[in-house]
């Protein structure tokens, strides 16, 4: 882990503290005892870890120390509801007998943090049908480390677009919501930046005894202004456990409602650990499967040893593997070196540095969604920091951005417009190389904004056409029509039309006409006169609604004319 300071970046190891213990709360059920792997699908325990299903780490604990606490996922059916997982849970202790215990019981994910003492109880576990996956309660580490800019932030906020209404659940070491950039609030409220802060793990009672989440909650809140941000405090001195993750991922499911949750940012990773694709059978798929099913977008830190002691690993961390989380690396947003990253986590060195040129501690694999901003960033108090840490909050707070913007949108429409425009970042350290595109939230916009067909107000670009693309085009001097359909219609509505001009990279108001519905709903206009030969513009419809009509506004529709 570490930071750099102003023009010299002068590097700072962080030092991490180890928890010495987590205390639980285990209540032991008592029920009747019933005979251990009968009839099931494996014999022996070293069957299920060979087909993949138990964690090799749980059997050793359990054969070293007599007992082990282990999380058992469960097969996920959204129809189940919480009833269904409580069911699936008593029915694992049934099957178990004495020789188990549920210590943490996630109500709406399927997932328990079980303590087994013996080898029969895990035996049985293993062979009850409902049961896809036992693993360790591993560990995992703060993945620490002008890019707004570099992401296309300032355009999306110039337009209107900052994530309003929506908020961003951040897993990490808490926040301090007393610094100004979440409102230099006394407490959360809804009159501040951070509307709730909860302790997962063991409160430890401070805010932020680290700052490694008060960095990330900052550049959420820095790329998306409007939205909230929900503080969970999943660490435990210097590590967050497994069980604390699903903790609060059930948390999130829980409350995804009460606070419009739209995202949920993890800028941590299991210390070098590298999944070259998805990691099916984690523990983690069912509950990232109901976040998602909740409309929310889970993103993950990729992780920050893909360059170590001199040698690229192929792969991504955990939880970033995890099908359906959003897997985010690292660019610089800077030109120059060589550079070199020393202290905690992070052990490598580039001979020159880029704009948009993967670090040499992020890891990679093909199943990177997205690139991000990751050195050097100042947040929250944290001045050239670097990590992937700092890239997965761009792309959490962009998710939001763009929920926002588009409420009707689906989580994997919005995963689609991060991970699908931007320009391609190319990775030569891994072979064969990995393609994956930077996040650019004014693409992102546009693709999804374009994309969308309104309810209320249909339209289309007519007139003598000499090809179409994204962009109709038009002869030279040729005038450009419009017609439109209001839908319900009485007839009489004004239509504001919207025409803008790409400018350096900006859309800019270019004129506003108004027209009115006629009695069978639709309307018509010209746009002629001041039209650039060769300059990009594109044209909306919007309806400011009264009594009877909601506002509304048509897609965009995209023209030029000849040069």
């Amino acid at each position: 882990m570490g930071e750099q300071h102003g023009a010299t970046r002068r590097k700072r190891s962080w030092l991490v503290t180890i928890a010495a213990a987590i205390a639980l709360a285990v209540v032991f059920l008592a029920l009747p005892t019933t005979q251990a792997a009968a009839a099931g699908r494996f014999s022996a325990l070293e069957d299920a870890t060979r087909a993949g299903m138990l964690d090799r780490a749980v059997a050793a604990r359990l054969q070293n120390d007599g007992h082990v606490e282990a999380l058992v996922g469960f097969s996920y059916a959204p129809a189940a509801g919480r009833m269904g997982f409580a069911a699936q849970k008593t029915n694992l202790l049934a099957s178990t007998g004495h020789g188990a215990a549920v210590l943490r019981s996630y109500e709406t994910l399927p997932v328990a943090l079980v303590r087994f003492d013996s080898e029969e109880a895990l035996l049985a576990a293993m062979n009850d049908p409902e049961v896809l996956t036992i693993q360790a309660n591993g560990r995992s580490a703060p993945e620490v480390g002008g890019s707004l800019p570099q992401v296309g932030q300032p355009i999306a906020e110039r337009t209107g677009f900052v994530g309003t209404g929506g908020t961003i659940a951040v897993l990490d070491t808490g926040v301090d919501y007393t610094r100004p950039e979440f409102g230099s609030c006394a407490a959360p409220n809804k009159g501040c930046t951070v509307v709730v802060a909860t302790d997962i793990a063991p409160d430890d009672r401070k805010a932020d005894d680290y700052g490694h989440g008060t960095w990330t909650a900052a550049i959420a809140a820095a790329t998306a202004p409007g939205a909230r941000i929900a503080a969970l405090d999943v660490f435990n001195g210097g590590w967050v456990y497994d069980a604390d993750v699903v903790a609060a991922l059930d948390w999130v499911v829980r409350n995804a409602a009460k606070y419009n949750i739209t995202s949920v940012n993890m800028s941590l990773a299991h210390y070098r650990e590298y999944h070259t694709g998805d990691c099916r059978k984690s523990v983690l798929s069912g509950p990232i499967a109901a976040v998602r099913a909740a409309g929310i977008l889970p993103v993950a830190a990729a992780g920050n040893q893909g360059t170590f002691e001199g040698k690229f690993t192929d792969g991504v961390s955990w939880p970033a593997c995890v099908p359906g989380v959003v897997s985010v690396g690292a660019v610089y947003n800077t030109s120059g070196g060589p550079f070199s990253f020393t202290g905690g986590w992070v052990e490598c060195s580039d001979e020159s540095i880029a704009l948009d040129q993967p670090t040499c501690f992020s890891q990679s694999a093909r199943s990177l969604d997205v690139w991000a901003p990751g050195a050097f960033v100042s947040a929250g108090g944290w001045e050239g920091g670097y990590g992937t840490s700092a890239s997965a909050p761009f792309v959490a707070g962009a998710a939001a951005v763009l929920a926002a913007a588009s409420p009707g949108a689906t989580v994997d429409q919005v995963e689609a417009a991060i991970t699908g425009t931007g320009p391609v970042v190319t990775d030569t350290r891994p072979e064969p190389d990995v393609l994956a595109r930077r996040l650019d939230l004014a693409a992102a916009l546009e693709g999804m904004l374009q994309a969308e067909t309104s309810t209320t107000i249909t339209g289309a670009l007519t007139g003598h056409e000499l090809t179409r693309g994204k962009y109709a085009v038009y002869p030279r001097k040729a005038a450009v029509h419009f017609t439109g359909r209001l839908t319900p219609s009485a007839g009489g509505e004004t239509l504001k039309i919207v025409v803008q001009r790409l400018v350096s990279g900006t859309w800019t108001e270019d004129r506003v006409r108004m027209v009115q519905v006629g009695a069978d709903g639709s309307a018509s206009i010209r746009i002629a006169s001041g039209l650039a030969e060769g300059a990009r513009y594109r044209l909306r419809a919007e309806y400011e609604g009264d009594a009877a009509h909601a506002a509304s506004v048509s897609r965009w529709l995209y023209f030029m004319l000849s040069a």
